[in-house]
């Protein structure tokens, strides 16, 4: 059990590195990807529950969707928790009532941060962002924003 435990912490840890070396080589240094956040909200954005977004990654498995990833959303769903996450990142969750397992795990810019803190558990929202596709039991979307 300790064995099994000690292996899935590595493939976590290995799975983390991938999604920070793919953020930092797509979108260069932190500072120069924020003014590239404003190219989001130009595009339309495709209309979707976080329960619909969540069964199309949980059907097709951990590289599915593929429909979704890279493309813009905007995303309707109740707020399970705010806060910063492992990567010091700034987040909401939206969680689905079909599936108590899986969220939409929504990161966001500093300058967002007013609009986004002030969200309280329970709420319905509707959060716009380009779909980073699936890590574990997250459905990722960045440089989100309130609508």
């Amino acid at each position: 059990m300790k064995r099994l435990l000690v292996v899935f912490t590595l493939v976590f840890i290995t799975l983390s590195q991938i999604n920070c070396s793919s953020n930092s080589n797509g979108g260069g240094s932190g500072s120069q990807s924020q003014p590239g956040a404003s190219a989001p909200d130009a595009s339309p954005a495709i209309p979707i529950t976080a329960a619909e977004l969540i069964e199309a990654y949980r059907m097709e498995g951990p590289d599915g969707a593929g429909k979704y990833k890279g493309k813009t959303l905007a995303v309707t769903g109740t707020v399970a928790r705010t806060g910063k996450d492992y990567m010091n990142k700034l987040y909401v969750n939206l969680k689905s009532e079909t599936n108590s397992v899986m969220q939409v795990h929504c990161t966001y810019n500093e300058d967002q941060q007013a609009a986004m803190s002030s969200l309280k558990e329970g709420q319905q929202v509707t959060i716009r962002g380009v779909c980073e596709g699936r890590l574990s039991s997250n459905v990722n979307l960045k440089d989100s924003v309130l609508q």
